[in-house]
C-alpha cells in the first residue's frame, strides 16, 4: 500500500474555484441524496463543498496509486459530449484505457465476448488477419471492414486491455449510469465524480464536482491520472519484491 503524504496536498482549493469545480445545477434539478456534498445554494444555483472535493479526491487519489502500483488498470469513462476529448487525452497520457464514444452493453458483465472482440480488433491492427482477407470476395471484405471500423470507434481506446479493469474512473455518473451498474454488478469500484443532480449510492469514491464544464473535468481525471503515473513510479524492481519477501519470511 502506498504511504500517504500528509505533508503535500493533491489539490488546492484555488485549482478548484479556478476551474469552477464548485457550481452544481439549478437547485430545482439536484437529487436530495447530493445533500451532504453542498455548501450552499447562491442565486438559485447549488454551489458543492469544496473541503469534501478535496478529501474524496485525496481518498480517490491513493485508491488509484494503490491498484496501480500493483499492476491493476484504470478504465476511464467519459461518453458525454463534452467529456470525450478530455478523457481521451488524459486516459492516453497516463497510458490507460478509455472508452469515451459509448459505453458497450455488457463490457463488464460479458467480458468473454468482448474480450474476443477485442482480440479480434488487435489482430486486424498488427496485420495478423491479412490472410484470412485475402481469401474473402470484395462484398465480404466490405462486409468485415465496416464492422472492423464501427468496433473500433467504440472499443479502440481499450484495445490494451486483457483483462477486465481493476477501478473506473467515470465523469458523469447520470449520462454512463450503464457503466457505473455493471461495475457494481462485478464487484470493480468506482470512482466518479458527482455533480448536484448525481446519485451517489452505486459509487465506491463520489468526487464532489462540477460534471460539465471541460476545464472542472479535465482537472479531476488530470488528478486521477497523475495518481497512475504515481502509482507506475512506486513500484518495485524484481529485485525489490525479493528483498520485501525475504524480510517477510525472516519476521
Amino acid at each position: 500500500m502506498v504511504e500517504k503524504n500528509t505533508s503535500e496536498k493533491v489539490i488546492s482549493r484555488r485549482e478548484l474555484l479556478e476551474s469552477g469545480v464548485h457550481f452544481g445545477h439549478p437547485k430545482a434539478m439536484w437529487n436530495p441524496k447530493m445533500k451532504p456534498y453542498v455548501f450552499q445554494v447562491r442565486k438559485g444555483v447549488h454551489i458543492l463543498d469544496l473541503s469534501k472535493t478535496i478529501s474524496k479526491l485525496e481518498e480517490a487519489y491513493y485508491l488509484v496509486m494503490d491498484i496501480v502500483q500493483e499492476g491493476g488498470r484504470i478504465l476511464f469513462v467519459g461518453t458525454k459530449k463534452q467529456a470525450r476529448e478530455s478523457i481521451q487525452n488524459i486516459a492516453e497520457d497516463c497510458n490507460m484505457p478509455h472508452l469515451t464514444r459509448r459505453w458497450p452493453g455488457g463490457f463488464l458483465t460479458n467480458w468473454d465476448q468482448i474480450s474476443s472482440t477485442l482480440e479480434n480488433l488487435r489482430k486486424f491492427e498488427e496485420g495478423l488477419l491479412d490472410e484470412k482477407m485475402s481469401k474473402m470476395t470484395k462484398r465480404e471484405k466490405g462486409i468485415y471492414k465496416t464492422k472492423i471500423d464501427r468496433n473500433k470507434r467504440v472499443f479502440g481506446g481499450a484495445l490494451n486491455l486483457q483483462s477486465p479493469p481493476q477501478c473506473l474512473f467515470v465523469s458523469d455518473v447520470n449520462h454512463d449510469r450503464i457503466a457505473i451498474l455493471e461495475a457494481k454488478k462485478a464487484g470493480i469500484p468506482i470512482i466518479a465524480i458527482l455533480d448536484s443532480n448525481s446519485n451517489p449510492d452505486h459509487v465506491t469514491i463520489g468526487i464532489p464536482g462540477n460534471d460539465d464544464a471541460v476545464g472542472s473535468i479535465s482537472l479531476l481525471a488530470g488528478k486521477i491520472a497523475e495518481a497512475v503515473k504515481n502509482g507506475h513510479a512506486a513500484k518495485k524492481t524484481p529485485a525489490e519484491e525479493i528483498e520485501t519477501l525475504e524480510d517477510q519470511e525472516e519476521v
